[in-house]
C-alpha cells in the first residue's frame, strides 16, 4: 500500500486532469477497483495499462509508474 505522504505521480495525473476513478477506469477500459487498486499499490499492472494510462495522463510512462519493477531493470 502506498504511504499517504509520497507522492504517487499516478494519483497526482489523474486529479490534475480532475478526473474520477471511475472516468479513469473508463477511459483506459479497465474496472474501477482495477484503478484503485493501482493507486493504492496493491497491485501492479501490465505494460499495456501503463501505456494507456501515460497517453490519457499526456506524460511519459516512466513518469506515472517511477518505481515500477520494469524500470528498475533499465
Amino acid at each position: 500500500m502506498v504511504n499517504a505522504n509520497i507522492e504517487n505521480p499516478f494519483r497526482s495525473c489523474r486529479m490534475s486532469l480532475d478526473l474520477t476513478q471511475k472516468q479513469l477506469a473508463e477511459k483506459l477500459g479497465v474496472s474501477e477497483t482495477t484503478v484503485r487498486n493501482i493507486e493504492s499499490g496493491r497491485k501492479g499492472t501490465s505494460l499495456e495499462i501503463m501505456k494507456k494510462t501515460a497517453e490519457v495522463f499526456g506524460r511519459p510512462v516512466q513518469e506515472v509508474f517511477p518505481n515500477h519493477p520494469f524500470f528498475k531493470i533499465l
